[in-house]
């Protein structure tokens, strides 16, 4: 935290006192904060596309959806496992 004024500091230990889910909503908050006023259109277009052809497979029977809570469950445990292999 070399560097961070002593409000910044108070903000990041207060933050990290939250509960988990708490935290994971703040992430998202600030990392969407960093692209504001930095639209990429061709990126959005991708994503767009993207978005429709997951609804289509989902509305044809050929994915699920997977409820928040597992899908977090499943990437903490790979990225887990991930650094017990790396180690």
């Amino acid at each position: 935290m070399h560097g961070m004024t002593a409000r910044a500091k108070k903000t990041v230990a207060d933050a990290l006192r939250l509960d988990r889910t708490a935290r994971e909503q703040l992430t998202q908050k600030l990392i969407l904060s960093l692209d504001e006023g930095r639209r990429d259109k061709h990126a959005e277009g991708i994503w767009l596309k993207e978005v429709s052809r997951r609804r289509r497979e989902i509305a044809a029977g050929r994915d699920v959806l997977v409820p928040h809570e597992q899908m977090m469950r499943d990437a903490w445990a790979q990225l887990d496992a991930a650094r017990r292999h790396a180690s």
